[in-house]
């Protein structure tokens, strides 16, 4: 039997969202403020320049009605099948099961290595491995607070993307390395059909998530974020042109998007789509990179 969400919890997350509709009445104060913290800079949404100025634009004026379908992680597959060649089909993520309720999850018909993941956020994600027991019902409750709860909807995120998504869950298959290792994070960063890097997310031998930036021809930046990048370049994925070639076929249909896929070398799958990349809250280093990547970004008309 699963725990009920406690009314504390649901009371909590009713006094969040009334402070974000607030801060957004009075211009975004803690959004600017948070701004300000991590880019060391002043927010501009008059007449944003950098990457990360612009990712906040779209966060706060930005109502793209394609941006629900393309955050879900459910109804995004079905959006690329609909855009791609039939011959691109082979790389979109095949579920197992679709639950609207925890309840639903059929664990008993699951094999071992898969990944259970809420479609209407971001992180929302619990990954069964082999020969690692786990408790259902801590995984269910686990996975039901997820569901109740709008993510993105805080004084610092503002993210309107994943509001209206509808609740689910979604099974898949772990995408692993022979050795059992998770699938290295291939993300492609592309401004309509144009690309701007790569990153790859990747586990060190001592366990260290290191982020690599990458060029079209696969040379490595000089650009930083919030990991530390590899002390080598890692061996160019044997199919990242196909990635390359499918991420700007998908991003041809939007400004900008990070088109997201998992791989082995020898194999690869879309994974997911991104619209707010960590929320325009962790700036590329150097700041002539942010600039440079932002002046790719050509903004819509703002609406209303």
């Amino acid at each position: 039997m699963t725990r009920p969400i406690a009314v504390r919890t649901l009371a909590r997350k009713w006094l969040q969202h009334r402070l974000t509709e607030i801060d957004r009445m009075r211009g975004f104060p803690a959004l600017r403020r948070r701004f300000r913290e991590a880019c060391e800079y002043d927010l501009n949404l008059d007449d944003p320049k950098t990457f990360s100025e612009k990712l906040q634009w779209r966060k706060v004026y930005d109502r793209n009605p394609l941006f629900p379908v393309l955050l879900d992680k459910v109804r995004m597959p079905e959006w690329a099948r609909s855009v791609l060649p039939a011959s691109d089909h082979h790389c979109l993520p095949d579920y197992r099961q679709v639950a609207r309720l925890a309840e639903d999850i059929d664990f008993a018909s699951l094999p071992a290595d898969v990944a259970l993941k809420c479609n209407h956020g971001s992180g929302w994600n619990v990954l069964l491995r082999e020969g690692e027991p786990f408790d259902e019902d801590q995984v269910r409750h686990r996975l039901n607070r997820w569901l109740a709860r709008k993510f993105g909807k805080t004084r610092e995120l503002h993210e309107w993307g994943y509001l209206n998504i509808p609740p689910r869950i979604a099974v898949h298959d772990l995408l692993l390395f022979p050795d059992g290792r998770l699938a290295d994070d291939l993300r492609f960063h592309v401004f309509g059909d144009r690309f701007g890097f790569s990153h790859i997310r990747s586990l060190d031998s001592r366990g260290v998530r290191r982020v690599g930036h990458y060029d079209e021809n696969y040379r490595m930046l000089d650009v930083r974020s919030h990991r530390p990048p590899p002390d080598l370049p890692s061996p160019k994925p044997a199919q990242f042109d196909d990635m390359l070639r499918i991420a700007r076929a998908l991003g041809q249909h939007l400004d900008y998007m990070r088109v997201d896929f998992l791989s082995t070398g020898d194999r690869f799958c879309l994974n997911e789509i991104t619209l707010y990349h960590n929320s325009g809250l962790i700036p590329f280093l150097p700041h002539e990179f942010e600039q440079q990547i932002g002046a790719l970004w050509q903004l819509p008309p703002r609406q209303g």
